[in-house]
Parts: C-alpha cells; sequence; structure tokens
C-alpha cells in the first residue's frame, strides 16, 4: 500500500502536465475566432503561434482548426487588404 501512496503524485503530476498541454491548441483556435472580429493583426499572431505549439503538443485538431481560423483573420485584416490594394492601385 505504501507503493500506491508513492506512484500517486507522480500520477497526479502527469495528468496536470496533461491537462496544461491540451489547452494550447483550443486556446489558439478561441484566439483565432476572436481575431476574426477583433484586432487581426494583434490576436492572430498569437494564435497561430498557440495553435503551433498545440500542435506540438499533441493537440492536432485544435490546432489546425485554429490555424485556419487565425490565418483567415490575418488575411482578411482591413489593415492588409487596404495596404494590398494601394499597392495594386498605384
Amino acid at each position: 500500500m505504501s507503493d500506491d501512496t508513492i506512484t500517486q503524485p507522480d500520477n497526479l503530476q502527469a495528468q496536470a502536465e496533461e491537462e496544461s498541454t491540451t489547452v494550447l491548441g483550443f486556446l489558439g483556435f478561441v484566439l483565432g475566432i476572436v481575431s476574426n472580429f477583433y484586432l487581426s493583426l494583434v490576436l492572430g499572431p498569437i494564435a497561430v503561434v498557440l495553435c503551433v505549439l498545440g500542435i506540438f503538443k499533441g493537440q492536432i485538431f485544435w490546432g489546425l482548426l485554429g490555424l485556419l481560423w487565425s490565418a483567415g483573420a490575418i488575411l482578411s485584416s482591413p489593415l492588409l487588404l487596404d495596404m494590398a490594394l494601394m499597392s495594386l492601385l498605384t
């Protein structure tokens, strides 16, 4: 029974580390959606970084979904669209 008490904190620590890594991909996904509506050029790159970290930590679904949203937000940013149109017109 003493062996169980020794390994239990290790199991809890491993579980806590696993749960903390699942947050990166999901947080990147949420920031990707928010960046479509607010501060695209600021939140979009932060979402990309979080999504890439999430993918490396094993959250492939949330990471790829967040990358799609954040890439869409960055590419459809009004500031970038204005710069692209100005370069085409001049």
